[in-house]
């Protein structure tokens, strides 16, 4: 049995979806051990909610009844929304965890107003390719160079070959384009404009501020559409990357010709990253924030008397 206010759900393109996980974002996704901890990202593996508001809330339950001593809340996107946590006792009342030691079913009210969001709590920005910083090969110097990924598409929404958009001149499976955006940013999202022989993109990669390459996304099978079309992954890595570097690995093997590339678009948050960069900080967040929490949880414990508990326990 399991309840909740809302849940996201993502936008998918057509009868195409790019999601890698059953029922992103869903309130499912609480069940079991920990899919994205300790990493700290927007990911589809945990639940996130629909409606942001001071009412969202997760009731769910587990295997055997206890006395509770602990409950650990694995919060790894905007943590810190939780302002409540309840439990429904044998008694068949709603009451605060810290008064009772007897519970079969737990719920958490969240209140997401002072994030704003289920996001980052400010303004995802949008860029456009600035520069080109090494490619495998290409079919110009001028027409289907490298160069024409720079700024927003020429070709798109177009489905042609055109000497306006990048076509390598090797057909292999290695191909690639490395490039920079003006500002490095917590990537949230890589559009990738395909305007011919689409679905050869099989990897997705970032380097991190931490000067290590950070694989967003990839497949070991690549596919063909005879279509224009802009390719949106949802991430697989659970390690979100501050960067202002794309990496794309694009196999040609399935077309068994080019394929052709005209934009890519980056979305991310420009938050300042001088604190929040390094994921160990992020755990160490996390983990005072679940401190704070059990010596709340037994501070009020202590204030009851013993009496009390005695008469709680009898019932």
């Amino acid at each position: 049995m399991s309840r909740y206010s809302s849940q996201y759900q993502p936008y998918s393109f057509g009868y195409l979806s790019f999601h890698t996980w059953d029922n992103p974002w869903s309130a499912q996704q609480i069940l079991g051990a920990p899919d994205v901890y300790p990493g700290y990202a927007d990911n589809e593996r945990a639940w996130a909610p629909r409606v942001i508001d001071a009412n969202q809330f997760l009731e769910f339950q587990f295997t055997t009844s206890v006395y509770v001593t602990k409950l650990d809340v694995y919060e790894t996107f905007n943590a810190g929304g939780v302002k409540a946590i309840r439990c429904f006792d044998v008694s068949e009342e709603w009451i605060t965890l810290w008064s009772t030691d007897k519970v079969y079913v737990l719920e958490l009210d969240i209140d997401c107003t002072a994030a704003n969001t289920w996001l980052y709590g400010t303004k995802e920005e949008e860029q456009w390719v600035s520069g080109v910083i090494g490619y495998s090969s290409q079919n110009g110097s001028d027409n289907y160079s490298a160069q024409k990924i720079l700024g927003v598409p020429d070709v798109y929404p177009r489905y042609e070959k055109a000497i306006s958009a990048w076509a390598p001149d090797v057909i292999d499976e290695n191909q690639f384009l490395e490039f920079q955006f003006a500002a490095p940013v917590y990537v949230t999202k890589v559009d990738v404009y395909e305007v011919y022989k689409a679905g050869g993109v099989k990897a997705i990669k970032c380097f991190d501020v931490s000067e290590e390459w950070i694989t967003l996304w990839s497949t070991d099978q690549v596919s063909v559409f005879e279509s224009a079309m802009i390719f949106s992954p949802s991430f697989t890595s659970t390690i979100r990357c501050f960067s202002d570097t794309i990496l794309l690995v694009i196999d040609c093997t399935a077309a068994n010709t080019w394929v052709e590339i005209d934009a890519v678009r980056l979305k991310g948050y420009q938050k300042s990253w001088s604190r929040l960069a390094k994921r160990e900080h992020v755990n160490e967040v996390l983990e005072d924030e679940e401190d704070k929490a059990v010596t709340a949880v037994e501070s009020a414990a202590a204030k009851m008397s013993i009496k009390q508990l005695l008469a709680h326990v009898r019932k």
